[in-house]
């Protein structure tokens, strides 16, 4: 049987072909968001970011621009689509993930199975944003990787995830994460291993997003509750 040849290098061809476009046309859809904040196809974008990710960074190198950009679409574009939901979802029972790279160098808190463990020193702005979201009911956690966040889904099964992370593991947590609820994200503001910073301000605003009514917990309450997350963490 012969091979056809002719036919396979046209195929590829013209999967090359749709491999650009769709990377064009995802990127371009992408700027006019960030750009102009008017969504377009959210849908296909979304999917143009994730099965393309790595050659529309290499792409967006290529044309002089930053590749954060492709994370930061992503990021932007999950926040759209989902902020409806989330507003929607049970405000006590979120939970609120923090990157260990925003604590102070000088930070005393243990690392867990599921995170470090914040002792609200105020060396850092965690602790100030801690209280507010656990003021509201969220569960909330520190943890030194991508890796946490999934294993703490499984485990707490939220109404909703507000996270806080660099572009690139915001992106790709929002990713995983909205297959189990909906999601919000702010990216960090310097990225880095230690010493980052986060808009406190923006992750105030998010926290307080919901269409209900929010409580503000019981100081008993909130106690009972932070001595079970320490003894799920042991």
């Amino acid at each position: 049987m012969q091979i056809p040849y002719a036919l396979i290098g046209k195929l590829l061809l013209f999967f090359i072909a749709l491999v650009i476009f769709t990377s064009l046309i995802s990127l371009i859809l992408g700027l006019v968001l960030l750009r102009k904040g008017v969504l377009i196809l959210p849908r296909f974008i979304l999917f143009g970011i994730e099965s393309l990710h790595f050659f529309l960074k290499r792409l967006v190198r290529m044309l002089g621009l930053n590749e954060k950009l492709v994370d930061e679409i992503g990021i932007e574009i999950r926040n759209r689509i989902y902020r409806s939901a989330f507003e929607e979802s049970d405000p006590q029972k979120r939970i609120l993930v923090f990157p260990q790279c925003l604590r102070s160098p000088k930070c005393p808190a243990p690392l867990t199975r599921y995170g470090i463990q914040c002792q609200e020193c105020g060396r850092c702005a965690i602790s100030k944003l801690k209280k507010k979201a656990e003021s509201v009911g969220y569960t909330v956690y520190i943890v030194p990787g991508g890796s946490f966040v999934k294993r703490i889904v499984e485990k707490d099964h939220p109404s909703a995830a507000l996270g806080v992370a660099c572009g690139y593991e915001l992106n790709y947590s929002m990713m995983e994460i909205s297959n189990f609820c909906p999601v919000q994200g702010v990216p960090l503001l310097k990225d880095g291993c230690y010493c980052t910073k986060v808009d406190e301000e923006l992750v105030s605003e998010m926290i307080l997003l919901s269409r209900h009514p929010l409580p503000v917990q019981h100081t008993g309450r909130q106690r009972r509750k932070e001595e079970k997350i320490k003894e799920d963490m042991e």
